[in-house]
């Protein structure tokens, strides 16, 4: 699609009429996924769409563009700058990285979008660790990128089952501050973040890409409960996160005043 394409009157009347279509049948959702991503599209859709009845949550899709954040922060829930998880690590890895340019863009409302997850049996071959499974639904979880899940659920094992279903890891996604998680380590494949969360305790999530384990020590300032999210019990009182972090994988505590 170019300018020339979308902008004619049969073009705009076919975004209307999909869009009509999707109200009637109660979407509240649209990503609008195309090569360019350039704001100049986006903006038709983006009236389009607030000319429907339904409130759609509108994510762009695949390449975004860093000189159009502002634009982006101010009329899309959340974009994509990143190529498909393909079911490997490598590219996980490379999605990830992805992150970091975008990181002061995301906030109340407005997200960037880490992919689909490629767990399980879906469109492309799984061919991660369980570590790695977990690596990349706790990304998606602490940084507030949309979950979107795309496996067969009749297919789904136990630990992808129990993967989807913590309740305590969907709760700091769902979180209502909506803050932001931000980078306060980045040390050689070694990741830590904190996300503010309601009510005044806060999440850490620890992520290595390191191909060894990783130790850490990651002081708290206080004394406070450490919970392990993952595992679903608390660590107890201590000042300071104390892991050691598998290849590929992470661990995501919850920090509450003692």
């Amino acid at each position: 699609q170019n300018k020339m394409t979308i902008t004619s009157k049969y073009a705009i009347l076919d975004l209307q009429n999909d869009v009509r279509q999707r109200t009637k049948w109660g979407f509240d959702y649209l990503k609008y996924d195309w090569k360019e991503t350039d704001k100049f599209n986006a903006d038709i859709m983006r009236k389009t769409l607030d000319e429907s009845t339904r409130d759609f949550v509108y994510c762009l899709s695949v390449y975004a563009r860093l000189e159009e954040a502002d634009y982006l922060m101010e009329n899309v829930n959340s974009w994509r700058s990143n190529d498909d998880t393909n079911g490997a690590w490598e590219r996980e890895k490379a999605v990830f990285g992805t992150y970091f340019d975008w990181e002061k863009y995301t906030g109340y409302g407005h997200w960037f979008d880490l992919d689909m997850l490629s767990i399980g049996d879906g469109l492309f071959p799984c061919m991660f660790t369980d570590d790695e499974k977990l690596f990349q639904y706790s990304a998606r979880a602490l940084l507030c990128s949309p979950i979107q899940l795309s496996c067969t659920f009749e297919k789904a094992t136990e630990f992808e089952l129990d993967l989807y279903c913590n309740e305590e890891i969907i709760a700091v996604h769902q979180d209502a501050l909506l803050a932001p998680a931000k980078t306060v380590l980045s040390n050689d494949g070694l990741y830590i973040f904190e996300k503010p969360l309601d009510g005044g305790d806060r999440a850490i999530g620890i992520f290595n890409t390191d191909d060894k384990t990783r130790t850490v020590e990651y002081p708290l300032h206080e004394k406070a409960v450490l919970r392990d999210l993952w595992m679903k019990e608390d660590v107890g009182v201590t000042n300071a996160v104390k892991a050691e972090i598998e290849p590929h994988s992470a661990r995501i505590y919850r920090i509450r005043k003692a």
